[in-house]
């Protein structure tokens, strides 16, 4: 075998291995934030507004929406997400793969929501996913 066929063998065999750990370190990763929320129901999106909002005076269409957005964002079952679910922990980055997460797609969105309906953009005041469609939902 000639050196460079080795050498192109060689190469394919380093970056076919990379490959492979970077799609199993990522599989790792999004099991363990979906493991947060194993024991919980799996609620419908109107069983999500009944439960949790009916009551607010929260506009139905934007509770649901700002709640899915944030569900699909993170890539999470939108059905198992609650009101008191934080971003720092039930919501946060997998820990030692902070750069991988999808919170920062959701910042993202949300800010450029804000700028949208002229609200505050400040994002340090939203703790949980309450105190989001809380912000975002509000009636015009």
């Amino acid at each position: 075998m000639s050196f460079n066929k080795y050498l192109l063998m060689s190469a394919a065999a380093v970056f076919g291995g990379a490959f492979l750990y970077a799609i199993a370190k990522e599989e790792r990763r999004k099991r363990s934030k979906k493991l947060r929320f194993e024991g919980r129901d799996c609620l419908s999106l109107e069983d999500v507004y009944e439960r949790f909002y009916s009551s607010s005076g929260l506009d139905k269409e934007k509770v649901l929406r700002y709640w899915s957005e944030t569900g699909k964002l993170l890539r999470l079952e939108v059905g198992k997400l609650r009101p008191e679910d934080r971003f720092d922990k039930e919501l946060a980055p997998v820990r030692g793969q902070e750069l991988a997460d999808e919170i920062e797609d959701l910042s993202e969105y949300l800010a450029s929501t804000a700028r949208e309906l002229r609200i505050s953009a400040d994002l340090s005041e939203i703790k949980t996913l309450d105190d989001l469609i809380k912000r975002f939902a509000r009636r015009e």
